[in-house]
């Protein structure tokens, strides 16, 4: 028959430090009365009690850092939870860091190397000499001469292309070779052709249809740089070309490159007919990143790509080189990452190169931002918004010169929140009108407007709208404007897209 022993309670045993030292048991040894016992002491003890349960770092249950009560409740005042990745670049420790899309390049003369969209056809079209054809023209005209309009004619084979609801971002990227504006113009507008076209019999006369929703634009002025490749963001269209008619996208008949209003001059960007001078012969190209082609090493986070805000994976540890392990910490809700951040400001992702920090004035425009948590001084406390939001910024020259600002909203968009800021020529009383307008995409099914007026008086308002029209092709046009019986001196507006 086994012997139970019992000890009553055990406050503390010595170990000598030596070699060999242990403490074993024979058999099965059994404390029935054992309710309490520590190691170590003070703050530095670990202990643990049959009533209360197990606890580190204090002398009382109650006021440890850590503890498990009986049923199982853990209580910690700060975690971390971390996971190693390879280093896909060299990363230096606090930076946010993500898994990304491989960005693949792909230009015109080499798309049999290749499986994804292409430029298949480009001219121009000249209402000067309304019945020639440009179609093997090595440059690519927009703007005007002497008031004749130039209007640029592209088609984006996407035959063999990347799935749409895996294409992330595409850009077209276009070459610019002769800077001839006189003025600098409004942007150019980028609109989807309607009706099919062929490089070589379009003419003026002949040009297809085209729809007058605005897909995206290109601003460019006097002193941009030749020689240099602009890039003109068309994922949504792309997207809806590639879903196709049958699926609820569009049959692909190409865009249309145009400048509203005259005169301002002319561009002229290299066409596929272009040879020399460069890696891609200053020949049209498309660039596409998808999702699916992660190679999932941790990268630095940008805010200047959705696909690496809506990937990321924490915050880095520690430094390290590319190739090299590296610990990623997680971005939990109520866990804090050491560092020096300022107490009570919030941190965002601030640049391109996974920079954490507190937005200045202005906000940065045409950025992907994620919130990630609030300074407390040598510790950062993370709180995440749980998705990635697309900043837009205006200030009132936007509204003075074009009486609103419209731009295209994010297919991932399902809310949009407007904060602006108006100062009126009013000295009365308080000349500035701050407030916000919330609009949301799932609860609307045409036009919506949202008003609001401050009225200081009988004879003094100001008035700030916002539309979001969902029926217009991809996600719809978002329009904000501002008005006054008053002269506005100034102002700004931001938009925050959120999914």
């Amino acid at each position: 028959m086994k012997e139970e022993v019992k000890i009553p309670y055990i406050q503390d045993i010595d170990i000598p430090a030596k070699r060999g030292s242990s403490i074993g048991t024979r058999g099965i040894t059994a404390f029935n009365q054992l309710k309490h016992w520590k190691a170590g002491s003070g703050n530095r003890s670990i202990r643990s009690n049959t009533e209360k349960g197990f606890w580190i770092g204090s002398e009382d249950f109650e006021n440890a850092p850590f503890s498990v009560d009986m049923d199982g409740k853990v209580t910690a005042s700060n975690y971390q939870f971390c996971q190693q990745y390879t280093a896909g670049e060299d990363i230096s420790a606090g930076k946010l860091c993500c898994i990304k899309g491989t960005v693949e390049t792909y230009c015109n003369h080499s798309d049999a190397d290749h499986n994804t969209a292409i430029v298949s056809a480009d001219t121009y079209v000249y209402e000067a000499s309304p019945d020639s054809n440009y179609g093997n023209d090595t440059l690519l005209l927009v703007g005007d001469d002497g008031g004749y309009s130039y209007r640029i004619y592209m088609k984006i084979d996407t035959s063999k292309g990347i799935d749409w609801y895996k294409t992330q971002k595409v850009l077209l990227k276009l070459k610019l070779i002769f800077n001839e504006l006189t003025s600098n113009p409004p942007a150019i507008e980028v609109h989807r052709v309607t009706a099919d076209w062929s490089e070589s019999t379009i003419t003026w006369n002949n040009q297809p249809s085209y729809d007058t929703f605005v897909w995206a634009k290109l601003n460019l002025t006097t002193s941009s740089s030749t020689g240099v490749y602009y890039d003109i963001d068309i994922t949504e269209l792309y997207k809806m070309w590639d879903r196709g008619s049958a699926d609820g996208g569009f049959n692909n008949y190409g865009i249309v490159l145009l400048i509203s209003g005259l005169p301002y001059g002319k561009l002229q960007f290299g066409s596929k007919e272009r040879t020399g001078g460069g890696e891609y012969d200053q020949k049209p190209y498309v660039e596409i990143t998808s999702e699916f082609d992660s190679d999932g090493k941790a990268y630095l986070a940008s805010n200047n790509d959705y696909n690496k805000v809506k990937n990321i994976i924490g915050i880095a540890l520690e430094d390290k080189s590319a190739g090299e392990t590296i610990k990623i910490m997680s971005l939990t809700d109520g866990s804090e990452v050491d560092g020096n951040y300022t107490k009570g400001r919030i941190y965002y992702l601030a640049d391109d190169e996974g920079t954490l920090n507190y937005y200045l004035t202005p906000k940065p425009s045409d950025k992907w931002a994620v919130k990630v948590g609030v300074g407390k001084g040598s510790k950062l406390l993370i709180q995440t918004d749980k998705m990635p939001k697309f900043i837009r910024s205006f200030t009132y020259d936007d509204f003075e010169n074009n009486s609103s600002v419209t731009i295209v909203a994010p297919t991932q968009a399902s809310m949009l929140v407007v904060t602006y800021e108006i100062k009126i020529d009013f000295t009365t009383v308080d000349p500035w009108t701050k407030g916000q307008l919330i609009l949301y995409r799932d609860r609307i099914t045409d036009v919506t407007n949202y008003d609001t007026e401050n009225a200081y008086s009988d004879e003094v308002y100001v008035s700030v709208r916002a539309q979001w029209d969902t029926n217009a092709p991809g996600n719809g046009n978002v329009t904000i404007s501002a008005s006054s019986n008053k002269t506005i001196l100034e102002g700004s507006a931001t938009i925050y897209f959120y999914e």
